[in-house]
């Protein structure tokens, strides 16, 4: 079973979603960060730690650079980063926004997917631009369009900056 990668689930400590654990446990081999009995006392949760809402999949991967700072994150996400705060309040923004039938100008999310992926994607949030992959770097137009989305990819096809509206 292959564990890890860039989709993985980190746990929520990580993320800045929740207090580290204080605490370590021998796992024969390695250690294992847990929470302490104090810890587990005052947060009402067990030595993994407190339950955290998971956010949705189409967000996508929150940032992975954040502040230090810690403070309640909105709509019940626990505590974080003031830095997955505002990803958290761009992210329900714009699910509100496509609830309320905005179009969709930018896909950040689709960095790193396929050429293919990225053009299913754009396609289904808007089947009225066209979709035009472009080598990164390379020669193009410079106007506006409004029903195009260039998919800027490297070498391999895999989209090297969020596509946009233009």
């Amino acid at each position: 079973m292959f564990c890890g990668g860039k989709e993985a689930a980190a746990p929520a400590w990580t993320l800045g979603q929740v207090e580290p654990p204080q605490g370590e446990k021998d796992m024969g081999g390695w250690t294992r960060k847990v929470y302490t009995e104090e810890q587990q006392a005052r947060l009402g949760c067990g030595e993994d730690g407190p339950k955290t809402k998971t956010y949705p999949s189409h967000w996508g991967m929150p940032p992975g650079r954040v502040t230090r700072d810690m403070v309640e994150l909105p709509d019940g996400y626990g505590k974080g980063s003031s830095t997955i705060a505002n990803w958290i309040i761009e992210k329900m923004k714009e699910d509100e926004a496509k609830e309320n039938g905005a179009k969709k100008e930018a896909w950040p999310e689709l960095v790193g997917k396929s050429t293919a992926e990225a053009t299913d994607s754009i396609k289904n949030d808007r089947p009225d631009v066209n979709v035009v992959p472009t080598p990164h770097g390379g020669m193009m137009t410079m106007d506006f369009r409004t029903d195009r989305v260039r998919i800027m990819v490297d070498e391999q096809g895999v989209v090297t900056v969020p596509p946009r509206v233009g």
